[in-house]
Formats: C-alpha cells, sequence, structure tokens
C-alpha cells in the first residue's frame, strides 16, 4: 500500500509538491480595495493587473489596466495569464461567471460588515504569504479605530447630529450608505439618521427618496457617491424639490467624503472614519 501511494505521488505526470503549495504569483485586481490591500501588506510585486479604478498608491496607477469596476475586460485579464483573480461585492457577478467559465481562478470577496473586512484582510494575507503583515495592518486598524470611537466619547454638546449618509446620490434611485459604513459612521459619533431602516444588506434594498429624506429630517447630508471622488456637487441635493427647505439644507450642512475612504473595504476606512468624526465635531461645535 505504501509502496504504490510513493510511486503515484513520484510520477513525473504529477506537479511538485512545492508548485501545489506555492502562493499566487500573477494577481489580477478588478476592485481597487484588493489592490490597496495587496500594496499595504507589501504583497504588490504580485499584481499583474488592476481596473481602471485602482488608483492608490500611485504606483498602482502604473500597472497594466483590465477595464473598469462594473465591466472589467476579460480578455485583456485572460491575455494577462492570471493565476488569480480578486473581485468584490455582488456588483462583479458577471465578471466573476465569465472568469470561471475561461478556467480561471477568482475569489470574491463579499463583506458587509467592518468584522468582515478585517476578516478578509487577514484571509488574503494567508494567501499571498503575508500572514503577520496582514495581523499586523488589522491590529493597526483596530488600533486606530478604536482612537476615532475614544474621540467621539469625548465630544462635548447636546446631542449629536442626526446624519444621512448616501452612497449614490447624483441621480435617482438614491442610495443609503450601509454596511460597513454604517457602523463607521456611529465609532465617528454620528447619529444614522436612517437607524431603523435594514442598513446590512445589498444597495438596492437601501434604495430612498428625495421624500423620506425630507421626513427623516437630518441636521447634515454627507455625500460619498462611489466613484465620484473629490467631484461631488453638493448642489444636486440642495436642488431636489423635496429637500428645498429641508434642515441640512436651509442650514448649510451639506458635506461630501471622498467615497475611496469609506466605499473600499480596505486600510483606509480608518481615515474614512476620521473624515465623517471631523463632520461631526464641525456641527457639534457650530451647534454647542
Amino acid at each position: 500500500m505504501t509502496s504504490v501511494a510513493s510511486d503515484t505521488l513520484g510520477s513525473p505526470a504529477l506537479p511538485p509538491f512545492e508548485e501545489l503549495s506555492r502562493a499566487p504569483r500573477r494577481i489580477v485586481c478588478i476592485a481597487p480595495s484588493n489592490t490597496e490591500i495587496l500594496y499595504a501588506l507589501g504583497a504588490e510585486d504580485r499584481i499583474v493587473g488592476v481596473s481602471r479604478y485602482c488608483d492608490y498608491p500611485a504606483a498602482a496607477r502604473l500597472r497594466p489596466r483590465c477595464g473598469g469596476f462594473l465591466d472589467p475586460h476579460i480578455d485583456d485579464i485572460l491575455a494577462l495569464r492570471p493565476d488569480l483573480v480578486l473581485a468584490q461585492s455582488f456588483l462583479q457577478e458577471d465578471a466573476v461567471k465569465k472568469l470561471v467559465h475561461a478556467e480561471v481562478r477568482v475569489i470574491a470577496f463579499g463583506a458587509t460588515s467592518l468584522r468582515e473586512v478585517l476578516e478578509d484582510i487577514l484571509l488574503l494575507g494567508r494567501i499571498v504569504e503575508r500572514e503577520r503583515e496582514a495581523v499586523a495592518l488589522v491590529s493597526r486598524m483596530r488600533s486606530e479605530l478604536a482612537e476615532v470611537a475614544d474621540g467621539a466619547a469625548q465630544l462635548a454638546g447636546a446631542r449629536r447630529p442626526r446624519v444621512h449618509l448616501e452612497e449614490w446620490g447624483p441621480s435617482e434611485p438614491y442610495y443609503l450608505a450601509g454596511d460597513w459604513v454604517a457602523e463607521l459612521l456611529e465609532i465617528a459619533g454620528g447619529e444614522n439618521a436612517f437607524a431603523s431602516r435594514q442598513l446590512r444588506c445589498p444597495s438596492p434594498q437601501r434604495r430612498v427618496t428625495a421624500e423620506e429624506i425630507a421626513a427623516a429630517d437630518p441636521d447634515v447630508i454627507v455625500a460619498a457617491w462611489c466613484g465620484c471622488n473629490e467631484k461631488v456637487d453638493l448642489g444636486r441635493i440642495a436642488r431636489r424639490p423635496p429637500l428645498t427647505s429641508a434642515r441640512a439644507v436651509n442650514s448649510d450642512w451639506l458635506r461630501f467624503v471622498d467615497d475611496r475612504f469609506l466605499m473600499r473595504p480596505g486600510p483606509r476606512l480608518v481615515e474614512g472614519a476620521r473624515r465623517l468624526q471631523a463632520i461631526v465635531r464641525e456641527w457639534m461645535t457650530a451647534n454647542g
């Protein structure tokens, strides 16, 4: 029995165990979050292709481009001969299916909470043999988020602002920010104006109308519109007919946070929490 197994394992038709256990060497990232995580782990040498939205760190912009987040170019990805493609979100479902049909190995992350974001970073660290770096990164993120939470606890004021945090808003339908982003708002010290809604769910279930926003009457409206980065026209919010007389509009409490710090489930979420807290602190100072 042992002799047969040994002969089988030694067959030239089978690859050496060292090759089987080797971590991926040619990774294509079709979601910016995964690119940012790999760079933070010091595994950027594994990246052979990225999406056009992979803009951080600056060096990521020099990698070969393979389309966008919603429209990855499958042929371009295949031409790079990846041994792993990293995706993120159900929004990339079609691309994942096409890649699997092309017999490409794909890992699609689908975090819906801050806990899952941190778990995914640890998982990716194990996949690329950067487990120690991943543990250090997650530990640092937890520590820094705890500092933000401590800062929120120390904010002085009669009450916290009720915040409408918007994931999409240049045009209808509008979407509430949810999943880990809603958690970051709480950590930052804001009160979610839509806390009664189910926010840990796919974005289509987080649709909200201008009438519902007006009825919620938030103190502050924060836009973190996906893909808009810093190019956010807050006037679009003020011009929604139901909101022309809203408290946040009339008192000039329309703000934005670059979506890259909130919507990408990666290391820069800490900075997103800090930016949300800066808005909360600003409002509490003005209304103390």
